[in-house]
């Protein structure tokens, strides 16, 4: 006879980015399962209106994370986004807890893109802001067509 195990292990939280070099800030959720490693990311661009959605999964977990439950400080991932306009990015993170890290990663025509994700709603609203100021003298960002 087996054993089932019910946990709360899906949790959903927002994500926030920019491009580096271009006036377009980025927001979304992720919907993450923490016993997989694995999350669903959907997100869409401020200005531009392009749609990304894909997954992310963790491919380093540090060993001190095996010895404290719910630990996950400095696990390391990486993410696959494919966008509306036909834009592909890749990213790496590192988490800072379970539900919260940062990362950076490019399009497949090198334009930046940083982000974090799992803040408070005041602190995401902040990090905006300053996202938005410092993109304000930036170019809009290029969006692909779509044949």
């Amino acid at each position: 006879m087996g054993v089932a195990v019910a946990c709360g292990c899906t949790v959903t939280y927002p994500v926030v980015g920019q491009f580096d070099a271009y006036n377009e800030v980025v927001l979304g959720e992720v919907n993450s399962n923490l016993m997989t490693g694995t999350a669903f990311i959907r997100a869409r661009t401020e200005h531009s209106g392009i749609e990304c959605t894909g997954s992310s999964r963790v491919v380093h977990i540090p060993a001190s994370n095996y010895f404290i439950p719910g630990y996950c400080r400095g696990q390391i991932g990486e993410a696959e986004l494919r966008c509306s306009d036909g834009r592909q990015i890749s990213t790496t993170f590192e988490a800072l807890s379970c539900k919260r890290g940062f990362g950076k990663g490019y399009d497949e025509n090198g334009a930046g893109f940083s982000f974090t994700f799992g803040m408070k709603r005041q602190e995401a609203l902040a990090y905006i802001a300053k996202a938005k100021v410092s993109a304000y003298r930036s170019p809009h960002l290029y969006v692909f067509s779509i044949a």
